[in-house]
């Protein structure tokens, strides 16, 4: 006679369980994030870096322009993109969470912007869309 509580569980094992479920998450997680960003708008950026010029969404550019700017006061116009890389974040916060923030452990696909301006440059960390943006302090 089987143990109640193994028929219920069916069988599977906690240890099956405990990998399974969140590799299922980030499958889904991953789906989804390829669906939302079907963005056929790209914007050809210049790096310093050999073999490294990824096209970069203009969604995702504009979005880090806009808000640098509305940040620094400087004019969009004034800013430039000098390189942008494709990233694979280890977190909801993008790699830069603050003091007692709590960021989803999943991994996030996104960009690693450049942005030069008044003779400074900012980093910006971007999921893939440019809906979540975080600054390199």
């Amino acid at each position: 006679m089987r143990n109640t509580k193994e028929s219920k569980n069916l069988g599977v094992p906690a240890s099956v369980k405990f990998f399974l479920i969140p590799t299922l998450i980030l499958l889904v997680t991953f789906e989804a994030i390829a669906l939302a960003s079907c963005d056929n708008s790209t914007m050809k950026t210049t790096t310093a870096i050999e073999n490294q010029s990824p096209d970069l969404p203009g969604s995702v550019a504009k979005a880090v322009l806009e808000d640098l700017s509305q940040k620094t006061q400087i004019p969009p116009n004034e800013l430039t993109i000098t390189q942008a890389k494709q990233e694979l974040w280890s977190n909801g916060c993008l790699d830069l969470a603050q003091e007692g923030e709590f960021c989803t452990q999943a991994i996030v696909p996104g960009w690693r912007v450049f942005v030069s301006g008044n003779d400074q440059t900012w980093v910006y960390h971007t999921d893939q869309q440019g809906r979540m943006l975080r600054v390199e302090r």
